[in-house]
This record gives C-alpha cells, structure tokens and sequence, in this order.
C-alpha cells in the first residue's frame, strides 16, 4: 500500500472481564515494509481469538483513523492502550511517549534482535565511494521508516545533501526483492534492503552475490516496529498480555500468526534495548540542523 504522507490506523476495540473499553491500534506509516494492514488485521483477530478468549469478551469493532495527529493525539489522551507503530515514529514522538508508556514490545523478524540496513551497487562498476553514486538512481520498497534515515545519515555524515538532492530518482516497489531485482538487471544503479534480506537472497539465488556488492551496511541496532502499552491500561490486562505474549509460539496458531506479521518472536524490550538506535538517531538530528 502507498502510504507515505497519508496513514491509516487500524483501531480493535474489544471490552474484557477487567476494563469496559481498552482500545488497540496499528499505525500502518513506516510499518509497510514490515507488515500488511491486512495481514496484521488477520493476525490480531486471529491471535485474540486464540488466546484471548478465555480473558476477554465482546466483538471486536474495526475502525479507521486517516492521519498521524489524530491518533497519537488519542494515544496522548489515553484514548488508546495499546499501539503498535513504526519504531521511527516513536523516536520522533519518544519525549512525549516515554511519559505514557508502560511497557513496550517488539516482533523480531530475523533471528538477531536487531535489524541493519546495506546499500548495494553492481560488482562490475567497481563503485568504492558515495560519490560515485551522485545524481544516480538507487530502489527502495515502499514507506519511508529506516530505509530512508538509513541513506540520508549516511549521506550527512560523508558531508553530502540529503537522498531528495543526491539522487536523481529514488525508485520504489511493493518489496525487497522487486527491489534488489531491478539492481540486479540494471534498472537502477543502488538499492537499500535489509542485511537479513540480502543474505536470504544470495541463498536462494547465487549469481545476486557474483553480480552485486554491499558497498555500505548500517549498524545492526534497528528495531522497525513496536507495541507501545499506555499507563492507563489496566494493570491486570498489561499482566495479561505479558503472559500472553509468552506464550504466542505455543498456542495452536501462533506459527501462522507469527508469519502473517512476518516474525518470529514477540519480545518486551526497554529502554537499554533501544538506547544504540536512539543514540543513532540524535546523531542523525544533530547532522541535520548543521546542515
């Protein structure tokens, strides 16, 4: 889905034996490369389903909010308990967050807890610097999240413009390895995908990794989505969902609802957790008012 101003915010609200109107919503901007909405809709419905009957009651009503300040204004208010969103959204927001917030969690989707980005170009050009790269094309899949502060951290901190003024067209398709597979075939002269990505992709298809080069890689400190748990929410749900996200890869579903939202764990993370990518971050904002 092309969303990359306009948002689309999934709200389930469900009543429970515990509180009469807790509320949970999916931010979809920065969380397309990750995750479907429709997938993640399945998923949900599918995951209370299974091991939230016993807990909760009542139907779940599906609504919709259309843009960002809408729903972290409901997030603020306490309007919502339970938010999953783009990590790239919460470093934006983190001051006010950090205030809110409870608990926090992540879905990992590679083995390691962390995700790094690299920057990929053609073997036979033997392109050694950024520079080389200057009014070029380079592909991407669809949204903006960390793909994108990616390239413009690195483009700052090698004292050039942000990607907009660098390239002279950013390509962008509905997956990684549409993506890659444009570089590959010489439609475009860089690509950005995630390091998890790229290796699975030399895997399945050799000739990826005699062809192309990784000139760059990222830190491996990105977290790409999270599930933030408001204060407000009852402490005998927040016990609740702790206990059931334990045990989401033991119940009858949860290999197929861990798929469906393209994970393989669902893990609390803290603060220390995610103190490499904020630091990242600040350094990335400071770059960026120097400019």
């Amino acid at each position: 889905m092309r969303w990359f101003f306009i948002l689309t915010i999934m709200i389930i609200s469900y009543t429970c034996v515990y509180a009469s109107d807790e509320r949970i919503a999916i931010l979809a901007e920065g969380q397309e490369e990750v995750v479907k909405t429709k997938d993640a809709k399945i998923a949900i419905k599918m995951w209370l389903k299974e091991i939230a009957t016993k807990d909760y009651k009542g139907e779940l009503d599906i609504s919709y909010y259309e843009y960002k300040k809408d729903a972290m204004k409901d997030f603020f208010d306490a309007k919502i308990q339970f938010l999953s969103l783009s990590s790239l959204v919460y470093l934006q927001e983190r001051d006010k967050i950090e205030q809110l917030v409870k608990k926090k969690y992540s879905f990992i989707a590679p083995k390691e807890d962390y995700v790094s980005y690299v920057l990929v170009v053609p073997k036979m050009k033997n392109i050694k610097s950024l520079k080389a790269l200057k009014n070029k094309k380079i592909s991407m899949q669809n949204g903006e999240a960390f793909k994108q502060f990616y390239i413009d951290n690195l483009l700052l901190e090698n004292n050039f413009p942000e990607h907009q003024k660098f390239f002279t067209e950013v390509a962008r398709y509905k997956s990684h390895s549409k993506s890659l597979l444009k570089l590959f075939f010489g439609k475009v002269d860089s690509s950005i995908i995630p390091r998890h990505v790229w290796d699975m992709m030399c895997e399945m298809n050799p000739q990826i990794n005699k062809k192309l080069v990784i000139l760059h890689e990222s830190p491996k400190i990105f977290v790409p989505s999270m599930v933030l748990i408001h204060k407000s929410m009852d402490p005998k749900l927040i016990d609740l969902h702790t206990l059931n996200a334990k045990n989401i890869d033991n119940i009858a579903r949860g290999d197929q609802i861990l798929t469906l939202l393209k994970a393989d764990r669902y893990i609390p993370i803290d603060n220390d957790f995610l103190s490499p990518m904020v630091e990242y971050y600040e350094k990335y904002q400071k770059l960026r008012v120097k400019k």
